[in-house]
């Protein structure tokens, strides 16, 4: 039925940037390439992230695989249902397409070592410590050894911990991605982080005694 002159005009479709993940990728499976797009900006640093922290490729590879992650994905989102959290589809996407790439590659392994650069939230549960030259070294220093210590935990404990501490994904997120309990999700990030704590501090110990 046509409006009439004094109908109010249909509201028009918010701005991608305004729309949720979950949105954009029904959208974009139902053909709208600028909302794929859209997703592609919003979790392209983090999947790249996300790839490198898995070991399943370094440098320029791993942007390669990231790509790749993404081209399943634009092939799989007809498929996508949105009563599931998009961003937890995505990351069970890109761990399979990382576990595909070990397989072919013969690294059967976890997280080999700490990605070179992290993604939006990387590093944000250290702090800036100044402008200062010196502490700025002092800052770099500690993210290093940080990034040494994360890649020596086992795999187990290293997958929570980026998820949740770098990744921000919540307890029931992470559980849905590596299909265990929210339970063990928890007990699994506490023990990685005693771990993480302890290590740091045993390297501490260390550079002090190699100091004296």
């Amino acid at each position: 039925m046509a409006s009439g002159p004094g109908s109010p005009l249909p509201r028009p479709p918010p701005a991608l940037e305004e729309r949720s993940d979950e949105v954009l990728a029904a959208t974009a499976g139902g053909g709208d390439d600028a909302a794929f797009v859209e997703l592609f900006r919003r979790y392209r640093g983090r999947i790249e992230g996300f790839v490198r922290w898995q070991g399943a490729a370094e440098g320029d590879a791993a942007e390669e695989l990231a790509q790749e992650v993404f081209v399943q994905l634009y092939r799989s989102l007809p498929a996508y249902a949105e009563r599931s959290s998009f961003r937890t589809w995505l990351y069970a996407l890109a761990r399979n397409v990382c576990l595909y790439q070990r397989r072919r590659s013969r690294r059967v392994r976890a997280v080999e070592r700490a990605p070179e650069e992290l993604g939006p939230q990387g590093w944000r549960r250290i702090p800036d410590l100044g402008a200062d030259a010196a502490e700025r070294l002092a800052a770099g220093e500690l993210r290093q050894r940080v990034r040494r210590q994360v890649a020596e935990l086992p795999p187990i404990y290293r997958s929570v911990l980026v998820l949740r501490d770098w990744e921000d994904l919540s307890y029931a997120e992470i559980a849905k991605l590596l299909e265990i309990p929210v339970g063990t999700v928890r007990s699994r990030l506490h023990e990685a982080r005693t771990r993480l704590a302890a290590g740091l501090s045993d390297r501490r110990e260390e550079d002090d005694d190699d100091g004296l």
